[in-house]
């Protein structure tokens, strides 16, 4: 099951973010078993939205990053944003596998670094 984050529900001590306030809107989980395996946080700005952080139990399972951006790319729509952008590191392997999801659907790489440009109805 893929959520928004509740008020009250605590992140596994696993995920490793830098923000002290969040908002449980901006946060996807996905849950098996009433255990979170992957968190997405993100975060509108002006008329995109900002894709800052994906966290998953098993990384190496790519089944979760289709399913979990299909139901962000339906909220940030219902939401009003047709528009995202990710950072990703192009060294490792996981990020690799990101690049080439994003360009599969239809985003643009930027020239500012490993930065992709992408609309929301390309993914689902």
């Amino acid at each position: 099951m893929i959520r928004n984050l509740r008020a009250g529900d605590s992140l596994p001590d696993w995920v490793d973010l830098v923000f002290k306030k969040l908002d449980s809107e901006w946060i996807w989980v996905l849950e098996e078993r009433e255990q979170i395996k992957v968190v997405l946080v993100a975060a509108p700005i002006h008329d995109i939205v900002l894709l800052c952080r994906v966290q998953a139990l098993q990384p190496e399972s790519k089944m979760w990053w289709k399913q979990i951006m299909k139901r962000v790319s339906a909220d940030c729509r219902a939401r009003g944003f047709s528009t995202y952008m990710v950072s990703t590191l192009a060294e490792d392997k996981a990020s690799r596998g990101l690049n080439a999801f994003f360009s599969r659907h239809g985003a643009q790489r930027l020239k500012e670094g490993v930065c992709y440009k992408g609309e929301w109805r390309q993914i689902g």
